[in-house]
């Protein structure tokens, strides 16, 4: 019983690993680099790229990390066997059809989803990169800041348009919140605690290989890789942080997807206090608030620094060091003089061995004392050792060396036993003294710290200096610039009084040249004899019949008449001539006499024009006009056929210039006609809107020359000879062949050439 318990145990468990994700993955690290820091701290990884200033190290987790090269003491690689080692565990699972992505194993579907996603995020960077130039000067630019904070000393730019809200918790300073509609509200956080040697501490680094955990809200958070960077010239360590959390807590339904946060989180020490600042937003939406982040972090100021040029920091060297045996409290030292690593480390060893050491001579006249470990063809690898430096490995070449002067061998085997029965008792070799291990370890520390001091008391040096340097340069451009915006602005005060007095004359000039052009053109107009205007027009002006497509006969049903606008064979004229021009022939008669079929190229049922072409050459065309310049009571001369007969013009004067086409759809029973077939049976004023929006203004030409039945599409030409509008038959009642009475004669209108020269279906006929 317990054997099929057991069975059905392992059929679960193997049921289980398949359906996870559906992914089988394993880990192909085997072994791992192993780099030590400064500070005391390892790091297991898989170095995958070095550089003169840093390294990077992938975690057994995936994830990439930076370090540099400043806080590395030493790194231990793997050997080759190791290497080989794990070259066959990538070689099997290569076998298996597994493909390796960030770390794990994978199957080759799972693969191309993701190198699919990776390329598109590829894409998205280098679309970033491309405005990278522009928005390092732009946040190069130290400015007045946005917000400012003088009790915690210090001040940024917020982003433009983020709402400030309420803090919640104790050690936040302010919150900064992108308010807008969506499943989560970007952030930028403040908070200010109290400056800790502890602050940062080996817990991120344990978080980053260990995983996911949860935090007090329920969220999952992972720590993706972290790095030692820069804010306002102050050291800083950037965190790059993920979160996986539900935006409705209490919605327990599968529909819910979960949301992805990238958290990216600034710690910063300043001289008395710890700033943390925190920049978050969704995964999908970090690079449209990358670059917001970046400017927003570069525009930060701290002012909890000294004021000096020296950065002064907490006197490690009298608070770490403890009192030794018999010599008082740490707190009775502190009045003692300073002592060197050395000195200290000879107070706290064991009494040094009094053996001598081999010798090497170097062709440089330099001597190095210590060990010979290793002798061997291509050179030696000696042990330095001396009081003042600690013991350190190095390999000399035979090319190096001028002599070496050996330790006895007897007195060698002595050194050798004592060394070992030293390190036998937990003691090491520093500064030529044995000491407990730990001692040497706090020495170490002692002197990085001492180190990192003199560098960044350098590093803050030559920043103030820059900054004091690009101060006085921008003071002095300030200056310059002040100077020559007051000389502009004297400078513009003066040709703004000279151009306003400028403009007053041209403006009385422009009144009398008016003036005398008008008197001008009108003693002109009056020079002109109607008659030779006319007669020199009638040489444009055709004459066009038509009729039925089905006629039994070659009796022509209606006339009328056209302007010539291009020797071409291009003539304009009204599009219902007849009745329905789809089922009827249109002729025109040229200048000889001689009749050629025309077709339609171009027309409009409401404007009732159409554009003809026929074939032939060398006609005359009309001059086209301004319609704009014609004023109530210009002389103005209808030419066209009335009654079939061509060549004849009657004169007469323009009455009005204020109607609109469309204000004549009660009159006109053929316009009516055709606009509700257009848009419909509709109110008065819908009709207008959508006339509007159409054509625009269409003004109309009323004028006294009379009209006759079978003279419409005749032009209308001004004094100058120049066609001004087209003649319509108004169709006012009944069919178009009725003649009108005397009595309305003077309702006569013509569509004014500029209007249809707006049309874009006309414009490119009469340029």
């Amino acid at each position: 019983m317990v054997s099929v318990k057991r069975i059905f145990m392992l059929i679960f468990l193997l049921i289980f690993l398949h359906t996870q994700n559906n992914i089988l993955f394993s880990q192909s690290i085997i072994s791992k680099d192993k780099v030590f820091l400064k500070n005391g701290r390892l790091i297991n990884g898989n170095i995958v790229r070095e550089e003169e200033s840093f390294i990077k190290i992938k975690l057994e987790n995936g994830s990439e990390i930076k370090i540099s090269r400043e806080s590395i003491k030493y790194i231990k690689k793997l050997e080759p066997a190791v290497i080989e080692k794990t070259e066959e565990f990538e070689k099997g699972q290569k076998t298996k059809g597994f493909v390796k992505y960030d770390g794990e194993w994978i199957n080759k579907g799972d693969y191309e989803i993701l190198s699919s996603r990776d390329s598109l995020r590829n894409e998205i960077i280098a679309l970033r990169e491309e405005k990278e130039s522009i928005l390092n000067e732009i946040a190069q630019l130290r400015g007045k800041r946005l917000y400012e904070n003088k009790m915690f000393q210090f001040s940024f730019n917020p982003p433009e348009n983020w709402k400030q809200m309420p803090v919640t918790d104790k050690e936040s300073v302010c919150l900064f919140v992108n308010n807008q509609e969506d499943d989560f509200n970007e952030y930028i956080k403040i908070s200010v605690a109290g400056r800790s040697a502890d602050a940062i501490d080996q817990s991120f680094i344990d978080a980053s290989i260990s995983g996911l955990k949860e935090n007090s809200e329920g969220h999952l958070n992972k720590i993706r890789g972290f790095d030692i960077v820069k804010v306002d010239g102050l050291n800083a360590l950037k965190i790059n942080m993920s979160s996986y959390f539900f935006k409705d807590a209490n919605d327990n339904s599968e529909n819910q997807e979960p949301l992805h946060q990238k958290r990216i989180i600034y710690t910063v020490l300043g001289e008395t206090r710890m700033y943390k600042i925190e920049f978050s937003c969704l995964v999908k939406n970090f690079y449209e608030f990358y670059n917001l982040f970046e400017d927003c972090i570069k525009s930060f100021l701290i002012f909890d620094r000294p004021e000096t040029e020296q950065i002064k920091y907490p006197d490690y060297k009298k608070t770490q060091v403890p009192a030794e045996q018999g010599g008082g409290t740490a707190e009775a030292q502190e009045d003692k003089p300073e002592l060197s690593i050395a000195e200290q480390a000879s107070q706290v060893s064991v009494p040094s061995e009094q053996f001598g050491s081999d010798k090497v001579y170097l062709k440089n006249g330099k001597l190095l004392e210590g060990t010979i470990l290793q002798d061997l063809n291509e050179g030696v690898k000696l042990r330095v050792e001396s009081l003042s430096t600690p013991e350190y490995v190095v390999t000399i070449s035979r090319n190096e060396i001028d002599k070496i002067k050996w330790l006895s061998n007897e007195e060698r085997l002595q050194k050798l036993q004592y060394e070992e029965e030293q390190r036998m008792k937990g003691l090491v070799k520093f500064y030529g003294h044995w000491i407990p291990i730990e001692k040497r370890d706090r020495f170490y520390r002692q002197a990085d710290e001492e180190q990192d001091q003199i560098i960044m008391e350098k590093e803050q040096a030559g920043l103030n200096k820059q900054q004091e340097q690009e101060r006085l340069k921008q003071q002095d451009a300030q200056n310059i610039q002040d100077g020559q915006m007051s000389a502009l602005l004297l400078r513009i005060k003066e040709l703004e009084e000279e151009n306003s007095n400028l403009k007053e004359e041209l403006e009385k000039q422009r009144e009398i040249n008016e003036k005398k052009l008008d008197e001008f053109l009108e003693r002109e107009r009056q020079k002109i004899p109607i008659g030779k205007v006319a007669a020199e027009s009638i040489k444009s002006v055709l004459k066009i019949q038509v009729r039925s497509k089905y006629s039994y006969n070659d009796r022509y049903n209606y006339s009328a008449s056209g302007a010539v606008i291009s020797s071409k064979g291009i003539i304009i004229s009204n599009y219902y001539i007849g009745n329905n021009p789809f089922r009827e022939d249109w002729y025109v008669q040229l200048p000889d006499g001689e009749e050629t079929k025309a077709r339609i190229i171009e027309y409009d049922t409401i404007l009732d024009i159409a554009v003809l072409k026929i074939d032939a050459t060398g006609l005359k065309p009309i001059p086209v006009g301004n319609s704009d310049h014609l004023k109530q009571g210009d002389e103005i001369i209808l030419v066209g056929a009335p009654l079939g007969y061509k060549d004849s013009y009657k004169a007469g004067r323009v009455l009005s210039l204020d109607s609109q086409l469309i204000d004549l759809i009660d009159v006109n029973v053929r316009l009516r006609w055709n606009i509700e077939r257009k848009y419909g049976n509709l109110n008065i004023d819908r009709i207008a809107k959508l006339f509007k929006s159409d054509y625009g203004s269409v003004p109309m030409i009323q004028h006294d020359a009379v009209t006759y039945a079978k003279n419409n599409g005749g032009p209308l030409i001004d004094k100058m000879g120049s066609l001004v509008g087209i003649n319509q038959n108004m169709n006012t009642r009944g069919k178009i062949e009725i003649i009108q009475p005397a009595m309305s004669q003077g309702f006569n209108m013509a569509v004014s050439i500029n209007a249809v020269k707006r049309q874009r279906n006309f414009s490119r006929y009469l340029r």
